[in-house]
């Protein structure tokens, strides 16, 4: 294995001066047979890298990676030859008004059918987006994501921050066997993403973001566990199967605004207190007219789960006009609360699934505030304390 020390090859440490060129030359010596590239402490300037298979990210205490500000440093890798992708933009094409965003797949890090890539992390060690905006992207400021990866599998994130990303931290679709430890995430946009992905594994990581915590439509066995969770969005918008949320603490308002409240301009954002902050829901459901699953959502259960000051428990109305292409496809059939508790809830679900299946919801040791549905017009609350 390739073991590259970054300032033993030229890197420097400076925030100020753009290292992509050289950091890419070191990434390319690990293309045939892997390699662990390190990053010492320091800050590190870059825009877009590509990471191949059997490579190890490693960033040593204090190390500090930025990326840039400026939209235009930023490159698109070629998606290979018959790699079907499964972002957002083909999922809900419907919702963009079938529209493509030419730099959607812009990222500090991309790997493309890559597998066995690792991202691990010592103390005080961070990757930073530093809220680049770009003008033309997502809702006229969503920039680049923090790491890109589509149809990779064997993938390893473990025990560093990443920080003001100008869109998703992880955006991760049709990945299979990923593992994310000891995270942190913290404002910018959504946390993960995870499309189509299977066995993904989020332990001891910490969400302290501006929008969704973690998304993804046509997950199948997802494990979140031991996590804390604080956004200015929505915990979790995501459908699919064998979903196991456990032995976790969500907490309100956002410590973070939701990001498109306080952007101004490409160089201006306003301060942190102000914007929007209040969590809106524990669960929205997330689903693909263009890509729809072989079957309903089922299985997704929240167990030994914590929930303060969070608006709603549940955001499910596929027949309203703004979440129409956001959750049909595929029916949400069931849900199960296990020794869950609800304290400062301020409304019942937004719920309406007329035309659709019956969504059952079961219930053990539950309390809440608030009833949660105002009407139980097609929903079936299986009381198991009874």
């Amino acid at each position: 294995m390739n073991i590259i020390n970054v300032l033993n090859e030229g890197a420097i440490s400076n925030k100020e001066i753009d290292q992509t060129k050289l950091l890419q030359s070191l990434f390319d010596r690990c293309k045939s047979s892997g390699g662990k590239i390190i990053f010492p402490k320091g800050d590190y300037l870059f825009s877009s890298l590509y990471v191949y298979s059997n490579t190890i990210v490693y960033l040593e205490k204090g190390a500090r990676l930025f990326g840039s500000r400026n939209i235009d440093d930023y490159v698109l890798f070629p998606i290979p030859k018959g790699m079907e992708m499964h972002c957002d933009m083909q999922m809900i094409p419907e919702y963009y008004k079938n529209r493509e965003i030419p730099n959607y797949r812009k990222a500090l890090f991309t790997a493309y059918l890559e597998h066995d890539i690792s991202f691990i992390g010592e103390e005080d060690s961070f990757i930073n987006g530093q809220n680049c905006v770009d003008l033309e992207g997502e809702e006229g400021y969503r920039g680049p994501h923090g790491l890109f990866l589509s149809n990779c599998r064997n993938i390893l994130f473990d025990n560093f921050t990443i920080s003001d990303c100008g869109n998703f931290a992880f955006q991760l679709d049709t990945c299979q066997n990923v593992v994310a430890k000891r995270i942190h995430c913290v404002a910018g946009s959504d946390g993960f993403h995870l499309h189509e992905c299977v066995d993904t594994l989020i332990e001891d990581c910490n969400f302290e973001t501006g929008d969704d915590c973690i998304a993804g439509i046509n997950i199948d066995r997802l494990h979140v566990n031991r996590c804390k969770f604080n956004t200015s969005c929505d915990v979790f918008r995501i459908g699919g199967n064998n979903i196991l949320v456990e032995n976790s603490e969500v907490y309100g308002p956002g410590i973070y605004p939701h990001r498109k409240t306080i952007f101004v301009d490409k160089d201006y954002f306003l301060p942190i207190n102000e914007g929007r902050h209040n969590t809106i829901c524990l669960f929205i459901y997330f689903a693909s007219i263009a890509h729809p699953a072989k079957r309903d959502s089922d299985n997704i259960v929240f167990r030994n789960v914590d929930v303060k000051n969070v608006d709603m428990f549940l955001v499910y109305n596929p027949n309203c006009d703004d979440l129409k292409y956001l959750q049909n496809g595929n029916d949400l059939v069931e849900i199960t609360l296990d020794n869950v508790h609800f304290s400062g809830l301020k409304e019942p679900c937004n719920f309406d699934n007329k035309g659709h299946k019956k969504l059952t919801l079961k219930c053990h040791d539950v309390t809440s505030n608030i009833p949660f549905f105002r009407s139980l017009d097609n929903v079936e609350i299986i009381d198991k304390n009874h």
